[in-house]
């Protein structure tokens, strides 16, 4: 009877260490949760992108005095426009230096020039030195050397000003007025979602006032 009392416990003692054990190594598991195991790379995946900053004023005109290989110093009539074609931004860049006329349109982002555009002016004309032995004036009435631009030259002034073929303008008026004493011709027209206006003198073919307006 005692051996047989001595054999229960024994067999109970070792029911009740392999328990423990049992719940020791239960213990020592981690439980490794998914939320946090992906929180790395959730962190990573998350970061907001760098939102993208226009150039200044001042780095678009360095961008086209720089490729005119003009001064500032020598920049008359400078205009800068940020404008927007097929919802792409860019600047609207034109000027006068030295005997030219600069147009240039530039990407807002990365400043890169998408058109650019140099005419010679044609109302400049070389200034003469006065004669040091002038002739009296003579007593004949003067006549005129000036001709009148005809309507075929004023528009294909306003329009390689613009940088639109013939073909591609709607809706183009040209009327000759008189402001001030000085006739001039004013044209207005449409092309690629743009009205433009533009005054020109009717002798000397110079551009007096232009205009570039989105289309609403």
């Amino acid at each position: 009877m005692k051996r047989k009392l001595l054999t229960i416990i024994a067999v109970l003692l070792v029911v009740i260490m392999a328990g423990c054990a049992a719940i020791a190594q239960e213990g020592n598991k981690v439980e490794k949760d998914p939320k946090s195991a992906n929180a790395g790379a959730q962190t990573a995946q998350d970061l907001p992108t760098a939102e993208k900053t226009t150039k200044t004023v001042d780095e678009i005109k360095k961008i086209a005095f720089d490729h005119a290989s003009v001064k500032a110093a020598d920049v008359k009539d400078l205009e800068v426009e940020l404008d927007s074609d097929n919802g792409a931004l860019h600047f609207d860049v034109s000027f006068d230096a030295g005997s030219y006329d600069y147009d240039y349109e530039i990407d807002a982002y990365s400043g890169k020039i998408l058109k650019n555009q140099k005419e010679k002016e044609t109302d400049k004309t070389p200034s003469t030195p006065a004669p040091t032995n002038p002739k009296p004036a003579s007593t004949k009435p003067a006549t005129t050397t000036k001709t009148k631009k005809t309507v075929a030259q004023v528009k294909k002034i306003a329009l390689e000003h613009a940088g639109v073929k013939e073909s591609a303008a709607r809706d183009l008026e040209v009327e000759l007025d008189k402001e001030n004493g000085k006739e001039i011709y004013e044209i207005t027209f449409e092309s690629g979602g743009y009205d433009y206006e533009y005054d020109i003198d009717a002798y000397t073919g110079k551009i007096l006032h232009r205009e570039k307006e989105r289309d609403d």
